[in-house]
């Protein structure tokens, strides 16, 4: 039975019945469900098929150990084992066809999250907690976090940093009740907290900021409100150090993020002072905004005015500090907002930073203490007003204001939920805002090459590379041209790509696939590698090398290469053809009958295969195996001559006319 303090309401906060609970909850579900109407059709977007589509260890159950091993991180995502085990749990309910269910998955989260966010702010005793959530549910800067499926991330994360500090907040509730109902929530919100950091890490900041909450519930702290968030402490450290030296492995460029400690605190400065406009003023949301600075191009002594932001932030601390005995909420809320975005503000160098210095992803969990600043400040304004009393009545009231701000905010959210319905749309109003950032144009380049427009993707693609030379510009550059039949060009550019950065693997496959056309297939082969040392469960990377070193005679490479990709997959019929082919020059007929026969098993298409398969079987004798091979070959060539006199010849050798 449940200790009954779980269920009792702060004194500051007004009564509340079951049912108006249910009706609140109802409201803060649906909310969301309407302002994000316009994406749940929308297409994948940007990294989503790296994160989930294309991603090797979501297509079966074999790769799910390897989501918990940092050294296994595929370049291009992040060390986040429970997201990527819910992306692989949504693969094999919904399959990867329609992206729609993952859109249903991440809005329904994010109507989760504002429902969690109402009870815990009550359980902390603010008047207007409903409102909070419901700010929470639709303010245009989280869009992009539910609009972008690979920050399912974002969503889970914040989902179970509630879960804890809903659960810590019992347990600091429950202070003088037995051990065991006490400690049972202690233990819940420890996993919960595990299940936020392995979510997305992110959430290392959660201990810090319980321990703001303790302190604006007690008025201070103790060494035993302190000691037991240690442990969670401690687990925040260990796996925000794995995550960051993953991140250091496979993903930064540090040739662009090395910054001086006070280029960093520049930066973090006029972030904090961004993301502050951007809440009270959502307008100009963007995919990308502009990059301010890049470390080799910042001469902060050449611009003073940047000092302006840090120097800002300090004298609004100094302020709340001063007032502090008259109101202390202020500047907990202030503290609780820079500690949350501590981790993106710059700091640490993160993948991002390369392409932008502030994001509205990089908000959603510091977007608790805003809400909760705004449902604060609210009523604390209605006491002051000169209104009859029945108008400053709690409900009344409340909705009174909640209305107007709602409707503003959730037209806004729709407005920029529209933006995400098709690819195009989107990086068109990026590139229309912000026509500098090399990311949108290479993004742009992206969509006209899926779309099949190749002289529209080459053009982004310049225009990328005039803003910034980077990888991916010159990637989608060397895929049009390959497209387009212009190999050697396709080759110089996806030769530079890799020159910039080495660690993608995708360059590496359509230099293969260019040199192999252009008859080149040593350098072919040598395309083929660094895929391969990069991702080494690519079959048909391996298979594409087996033909290559077939083409050059290296047999016994051919036949490793062959084996490597039936390591990975054995009912790849390409992979047991190209090995049975290693095989008969290598002399060993009996290992090429097996494999060709294999291979013609799994695909009856293979007519080559099976053409060999019957010479093979001749050179043994078997002219009765051979002639059903060959006529399964004039099946699907009836005009082949070469394949006739074959047949003819085994049928001469059973003693049969032939037909």
């Amino acid at each position: 039975m449940e200790h009954p303090a779980l269920h009792a309401t702060p004194a500051c906060t007004p009564n509340h019945t079951r049912l108006g609970d249910l009706w609140l909850g109802a409201l803060l579900v649906l909310l969301p469900l309407v302002a994000y109407y316009p994406m749940i059709h929308g297409p994948y977007s940007w990294d989503d098929y790296t994160h989930l589509v294309d991603h090797p260890y979501l297509q079966d159950a074999a790769g799910l150990l390897k989501l918990l091993d940092p050294r296994a991180v595929v370049h291009g995502t992040s060390y986040a084992p429970f997201t990527m085990f819910c992306f692989w749990l949504e693969r094999h309910f919904f399959g990867t066809a329609d992206p729609t269910p993952f859109h249903v998955v991440s809005v329904v989260l994010h109507a989760a999250n504002a429902v969690l966010l109402w009870r815990v702010l009550r359980r902390l005793g603010l008047p207007w907690a409903p409102l909070a959530g419901a700010l929470f549910a639709v303010h245009p800067l989280q869009v992009e976090t539910v609009a972008w499926i690979t920050e399912q991330k974002n969503l889970l994360a914040v989902l179970f940093a509630l879960l804890a500090g809903r659960s810590y907040l019992i347990f600091d509730d429950l202070e003088n009740s037995p051990p065991p109902v006490r400690w049972k929530y202690y233990a819940w919100f420890q996993v919960c907290f595990l299940l936020s950091l392995l979510s997305k890490p992110v959430m290392c900041t959660l201990p810090v900021t319980l321990l703001l909450a303790i302190y604006w519930r007690r008025r201070g702290l103790r060494w035993r409100d302190i000691l037991p968030l240690v442990p969670a402490l401690l687990l925040a450290g260990a796996l925000g150090l794995v995550f960051w030296r993953v991140e250091l492995r496979i993903n930064l460029v540090w040739s662009n993020l090395m910054f001086s400690p006070v280029q960093r605190i520049l930066i973090a400065g006029r972030a904090l002072c961004f993301y502050g406009g951007k809440f009270f003023w959502p307008l100009g949301l963007l995919p990308i905004y502009p990059l301010w600075h890049t470390a080799a191009d910042w001469n902060p002594c050449g611009q003073c005015w940047e000092y302006l932001y840090p120097v800002g932030v300090g004298t609004v601390l100094l302020v709340l500090w001063v007032l502090r005995k008259a109101c202390i909420a202020p500047l907990l809320i202030v503290l609780f907002c820079i500690v949350t975005l501590s981790p993106v503000l710059g700091f640490v160098s993160f993948p991002y930073m390369g392409m932008s210095l502030v994001a509205d992803h990089l908000t959603y969990a510091a977007m608790i203490g805003a809400v909760a600043a705004v449902a604060g400040l609210l009523p604390w304004l209605c006491r002051r007003d000169q209104l009859d009393a029945w108008l400053r009545r709690p409900g009344f009231t409340q909705a009174a204001c909640a209305m107007p701000l709602l409707l503003l905010l959730g037209w806004r959210t729709w407005n920029q939920a529209c933006l995400y319905k098709d690819q195009a749309t989107l990086w068109q109003y990026a590139i229309d805002h912000n026509p500098h950032s090399w990311v949108v144009h290479a993004n742009m380049a992206g969509v006209y090459g899926k779309a099949g427009k190749l002289p529209e993707a080459l053009h982004e693609a310049n225009l990328s590379l005039a803003a910034s030379p980077n990888s991916t510009a010159y990637y989608m550059k060397g895929l049009a041209l390959a497209r387009l039949g212009q190999l050697p060009q396709a080759a110089t550019a996806l030769a530079a790509a890799i020159a910039i950065d080495a660690n993608p693997v995708l360059p590496y496959v359509e230099l293969g696939r260019v040199r192999a056309q252009l008859g080149d297939n040593a350098g072919a082969v040598a395309a083929y590698q660094g895929a391969l040392q990069r991702q080494p469960w690519r079959v048909r990377e391996w298979t594409s090398m087996a033909v290559c070193q077939l083409r050059l005679e290296q047999w016994d490479k051919a036949a490793a290469a062959a084996r490597a990709a039936l390591a990975y997959q054995e009912n790849y019929a390409p992979a047991h053809c190209n090995l049975a082919a290693a095989l008969r020059h290598l002399g060993d007929l009996p290992g090429t009958i097996a494999h060709y026969r294999r291979g013609v098993e799994l695909d009856p298409g293979l007519v080559a295969a099976r053409l060999q398969l019957g010479d093979a079987l001749a050179v043994t004798g078997d002219w009765a195996a051979a002639a059903a091979q060959y006529r399964q070959v004039l099946a699907a060539a009836p005009d082949a001559a070469a394949v006739k006199a074959r047949l003819a010849e085994a049928q001469r050798r059973l003693n049969r006319p032939a037909p």
